[in-house]
């Protein structure tokens, strides 16, 4: 059984997510076939990750992205395409971390774990800002988009003071 930390916390929410807006814009424009499709996606990710897949990571990465720029040419919501790109970019660089720290001391891990995932929701937060100033340009702006991005600040300012090194 694995150990959880703050990364496999992470990575799997970050799976969540990917697979999670990428199903919900198929469902906002009535595509309820492919949200099934994506919601089960997403539990086989976690599936493959519990598994020590980490080549499942890569190819999650590319059929989401494929997914995501279908949704696009589609006309579905930008928001939520680009929200489960960056999500799942994020999951598959922390799959790409895990795998590098498993052979770390834990004594080091703490304060890595900390700074990466510190960099990373920062990072995720410039894209989603991005994504942001496009749905204001196209007059997509939606509520639920709104709170996403108020919870995701949120956390990414948490993480970025929890991260910083003392001293």
């Amino acid at each position: 059984m694995q150990r959880i930390t703050p990364t496999n916390f992470a990575l799997a929410i970050c799976i969540l997510l990917g697979s999670g807006f990428l199903a919900y814009g198929y469902y906002l424009a009535g595509f309820d076939v492919f949200v099934r499709w994506f919601m089960f996606f997403g539990l086989f990710w976690l599936v493959a990750l519990y598994n020590r897949w980490d080549w499942f990571s890569a190819v999650a990465l590319i059929l989401t992205v494929l997914a995501s720029a279908l949704g696009l040419w589609l006309g579905l919501h930008s928001g939520w395409m680009i929200a489960a790109s960056i999500f799942s970019l994020v999951a598959w660089d922390l799959t790409e971390f895990h795998s590098q720290i498993r052979a770390m001391p834990k004594d080091e891990l703490k304060g890595i774990e900390r700074r990466r995932l510190a960099r990373l929701s920062l990072l995720a937060l410039i894209g989603l800002l991005f994504a942001s100033l496009l749905l204001l340009v196209r007059g997509q702006f939606t509520l639920d988009w709104q709170i996403l991005l108020v919870v995701m600040a949120g956390i990414a300012i948490v993480l970025f003071f929890v991260g910083r090194k003392p001293g």
